[in-house]
């Protein structure tokens, strides 16, 4: 009983995981589709904007997919 409430545990914390990073995701391909749009081509302020957004975005990528990593392994 305990090692399925843990099990569970783990399950709840794999698809919270797995949601952000989908949040995430769509959030660097939105902006990835404005870094491409000719109308912030000649922003550099914007651009750089853009840029950091993106940088930001992979920074809190990067530990959540090797959590899912971790979880998927845990969940099977």
């Amino acid at each position: 009983k305990e090692l399925a409430a843990k099990k569970n545990k783990l399950k709840r914390e794999f698809e919270s995981v797995e949601s952000r990073i989908e949040e995430l995701e769509d959030e660097l391909s939105r902006i990835d589709d404005e870094l491409s749009s000719p109308e912030f081509a000649t922003n550099s302020a914007k651009l750089n904007e853009l840029m950091a957004n993106k940088e930001s975005v992979n920074t809190k990528l990067e530990p959540l997919y090797h959590r899912w990593e971790e979880l998927s392994i845990l969940v099977e």
